[in-house]
């Protein structure tokens, strides 16, 4: 499939899938925009505010609050650094496709998480320990979120 997929919810779908593939044709699936990238922070931010709302209304009271500012603060440094160093580079044209890519991304993750945990109860149910499942289990999480990133 060439160009962009229809309507903007299938297209994101599309370019996460490729680029979640390693195929660099996935970046075209994205806005380069403002908006567009506001839309692919937006639910990241989400669930955290509505966590530390819960939290808040829980009785957490600081904590919950120093909870949620770390984990904006998480979510808005990728941003925030890549954008230096595409300005840095030159390639600060592309950054907002880049920056919303990117956070798309971040549900390709979990996704993938779930299929390896599958694989790997799978093995185990098939003779692997458990100790060795385990021991593949964070290490390929982290290794694929690192390559994706």
């Amino acid at each position: 499939m060439s160009g962009r997929a229809h309507g903007p919810a299938a297209s994101i779908v599309v370019g996460v899938m490729r680029l979640a593939r390693g195929r660099a044709d996935g970046f075209s699936q994205f806005g380069g925009t403002r908006e567009s990238f506001l839309a692919s922070l937006a639910p990241l931010i989400a669930f955290p505010l509505v966590g530390g709302a819960l939290m808040l209304m829980g009785g957490g009271g600081i904590t919950a609050l120093s909870d949620l500012l770390a984990t904006v603060c998480a979510l808005v440094a990728p941003p925030v650094l890549s954008f230096e160093l595409a300005r840095l580079w030159h390639r600060d044209a592309a950054w907002l496709r880049f920056a919303t890519a990117f956070n798309w991304c971040q549900w390709a993750i979990p996704v993938l998480g779930c299929m390896l945990l599958l694989a790997l109860g799978m093995l185990v149910a098939v003779g692997l320990p458990r100790s060795a499942a385990r021991g593949l289990a964070l290490p390929g999480l982290v290794s694929y979120g690192l390559w994706l990133h």
